[in-house]
């Protein structure tokens, strides 16, 4: 079931907040501005986009909720031009219905005169970005600013807490989205708060964009040993060796299409020791122990680097092993880059006595490479 949420808006609320008037000024003789005939449209967001890597690798697997849900409350709406200024922003005051937490129904009842003033042969275009889980910083890093170019150029950050994971009941994933709509005068006039013309059709809402990539290892080791001892321990990421700050605006954006090259800070901060959490994950009806973390958007020429540690079999040596495994940029995996909203996943095939360890790695849509062996020091 979807979420819907009603908004209503008697005047225009701007990004830049109300300025009041001082205390003894003289009363404006100057007729008020037409504020437009009032309007009600219904539109759609999603963080579940058409062929979304980030939560579909197969085709049939879905993101958990944690990587779906999107805090409505401190979401801003902002509806801008079809130039790109700012007319105003969306507020909530109401929320019905039981929460799909991939996808939201948003309607919005507003007095807004541009669409009578920028309508051409009875069509009027339109633009609704949507700030889904910002933190305070990044909100603060754009508030006032009054066109999307502005909004793009303040290059809003998040610096990602080492220990940072996504729940169920937050913290969520940072989104971003943005999409230009067009639509008959006559249908809006018509609108009214009981019958909302639906904005982009059955599936033509806007299309969040997760700022967070999703990495996975998963324990597919074939041979455990005699005593079935062999298996993954653990997975983390090597203090120092990666980026922790994402860019919350991707550069270039389009609705419902997936990047293809990472939007990266100017000097991003670089990650602590950032840990994995651990969950079983099936797949053609074998479970499998899974590591999963989350990382802002990267390329590997700075060697991001994953510790895996495996207990082996007394058939091959026993013990603990620990393996660093420095993300390839001169073999190509990946593209040698992490990108957002797309899932990496590495699965370990074999390790054996001399600390060799062989996987194979997974990039949305199916796309399998089986790599030599590699052996670490």
């Amino acid at each position: 079931m979807l979420r819907r949420l009603t908004y209503r808006i008697a005047a225009p609320i701007l990004w830049l907040g109300a300025a009041c008037a001082p205390a003894g000024c003289s009363k404006s003789e100057a007729p008020a501005p037409d504020p437009g005939r009032e309007v009600t449209m219904s539109f759609r967001i999603a963080s579940r986009a058409p062929g979304s890597r980030a939560q579909e690798i197969v085709g049939t697997e879905q993101g958990a909720e944690a990587e779906n849900r999107i805090d409505i409350d401190r979401a801003r709406f902002l509806l801008f031009t079809q130039g790109g200024a700012l007319l105003q922003e969306l507020r909530p005051v109401l929320q019905e219905g039981a929460p799909d937490f991939a996808s939201y129904t948003v309607t919005a009842t507003i007095r807004e005169p541009y669409f009578d003033y920028a309508a051409e042969e009875g069509r009027v275009r339109f633009r609704i970005m949507v700030l889904a889980n910002w933190p305070d910083e990044a909100l603060a890093a754009v508030a006032g600013r009054t066109t999307e170019a502005a909004i793009e150029a303040a290059k809003a950050a998040w610096r990602m807490p080492d220990a940072w994971m996504p729940a169920a009941d937050g913290p969520w994933i940072p989104m971003y989205g943005l999409k230009e709509f067009e639509v008959s005068t006559d249908e809006l006039r018509r609108s009214d708060p009981s019958a909302p013309l639906q904005l982009g059709g059955a599936d033509g809402g806007i299309h969040l964009l997760r700022a967070l990539a999703r990495l996975e290892v998963i324990d597919a080791i074939a041979d455990r040993g005699s005593d079935g001892a062999t298996r993954l321990t653990s997975a983390a990421m090597v203090a120092g060796s990666y980026p922790a700050e994402a860019l919350l605006v991707p550069a270039s954006f389009r609705n419902g299409v997936q990047v293809t090259a990472p939007t990266l800070p100017a000097n991003p901060q670089a990650g602590g020791a950032r840990p994995f959490g651990k969950d079983a994950w099936t797949t053609e009806g074998t479970t499998r122990e899974r590591w999963t973390t989350y990382l802002p958007e990267m390329k590997f020429h700075d060697r991001p680097t994953l510790r895996i540690e495996a207990m082996l079999s007394a058939d091959y040596g026993g013990g603990t092993r620990t393996y660093e495994i420095p993300m390839p940029d001169a073999d190509g995996i990946w593209g040698g880059t992490l990108l957002r909203n797309h899932v990496y996943r590495l699965e370990v095939r074999s390790v054996s006595r001399d600390a060799e360890l062989e996987f194979g790695y997974t990039l949305c849509p199916w796309e399998e490479r089986r790599s030599s062996e590699i052996t670490f020091d």
